[in-house]
């Protein structure tokens, strides 16, 4: 029986980030590195929690009805610009994104030093890219000029969290959504207009990361009502981007994580995991599913191991939008999922 290394996409259903450190316990050496759930109501759908940073910055306003065109799954954008936020030298101030994880490192060292938490684990924080954020909540005709300050904003986010946390104890994950709607063709915008774009702002994001930072990447089809914006036909853009990623980065990717269709235990879906190019990288998939459990997992797990054998597991996102009574299932299925 092989017990493979696990990884945790990000969001927990939990109080808060000591309960989500401690639960995670059962799993301790399987894991390298806990998340802290984003829990509570401000952090707990996603990217959603951007909406007070940027009410806050002072440059953007509610959107005018009349520039809302209708958004793929059904939400309006909320935001446009104003005339501070177009003004020359306008920067969007704090994101929350490193006050929210200092506060929870915090806690992730006081049960450390107690001994409540493996000593080995480092402590993982997921960021979304900017595009997800701006292509969810600022008009389409905004969104250019919104991008760059929110790319800027983000790069500052990250520089402040890895002078805050110790950087052997830090690991950053970078989440990679929407993108893959545009790479599919479901969706068009300026700020996506190549994959080499994409990939390049990406990149840029953690260009400077200290070399003790671990980096990863969460590669995502969405899951909003545990629904994928589209179905993958088969792994090809999850790894042609992964390949660009590792391609393009001037820093070494840690792991990577891609998703797996509960219903997809074909060789068709995996066959492009044997065109797969990276180096002292662990790749998750993310094929556990509580509606078929074991059973499920070993069928994914047979199929993706004719192309690649050396790969760890996961679910295909987080867990935020279950409840908070189906944790203890799920930490029990990755526990028992030995292939």
């Amino acid at each position: 029986m092989i017990e493979r290394e696990i990884s945790l996409v990000g969001s927990i259903p939990l109080a808060n980030a000591a309960e989500v450190f401690e639960c995670m316990v059962p799993l301790a050496e399987r894991l390298r590195r806990v998340p802290d759930g984003e829990t509570g109501p401000t952090r707990s759908i996603w990217i959603l929690c951007q909406q007070n940073a940027l009410t806050r910055s002072g440059g953007f306003d509610a959107a005018d009805p009349s520039k809302q065109p209708e958004h793929k799954y059904s939400i309006k954008y909320p935001f446009e610009l104003n005339s501070r936020g177009e003004s020359p030298g306008f920067e969007i101030g704090a994101i929350d994104y490193a006050a929210w994880a200092i506060a929870s490192y915090a806690r992730f060292r006081t049960l450390k030093e107690a001994g409540a938490i493996p000593r080995h684990w480092r402590f993982q924080v997921c960021l979304p890219t900017p595009l997800a954020v701006i292509n969810r909540l600022v008009v389409p005709s905004d969104q250019p000029v919104a991008y760059r300050l929110y790319h800027a904003a983000m790069r500052r986010e990250i520089a402040q969290i890895t002078t805050e946390i110790p950087n052997a104890e830090l690991s950053i994950q970078i989440d990679i959504a929407p993108e893959f709607g545009f790479l599919e063709g479901i969706w068009s915008s300026e700020i996506a207009s190549s994959k080499q774009r994409m990939i390049s702002d990406i990149v840029e994001l953690t260009a400077e990361l200290p070399a003790d930072v671990e980096l990863g990447y969460h590669l995502c089809y969405g899951d909003f009502g545990h629904k994928h914006f589209v179905e993958p036909k088969d792994m090809a853009h999850l790894v042609d981007v992964a390949n660009t990623l590792a391609a393009q980065s001037n820093h070494g990717i840690a792991w990577l994580h891609m998703p797996v269709p509960r219903d997809r235990s074909d060789r068709e879906y995996f066959e492009p995991l044997r065109h797969l190019k990276i180096d002292r990288t662990t790749l998750f998939l993310g094929l556990i599913h509580l509606t078929d459990g074991t059973v499920g997992a070993a069928r994914r797990i047979e199929a993706a191991s004719q192309f690649r054998s050396d790969f760890g597991i996961a679910t295909e996102c987080g867990w935020g939008r279950r409840t908070p009574d189906q944790i203890e299932a799920l930490i029990a299925l990755h526990a028992m999922v030995k292939v």
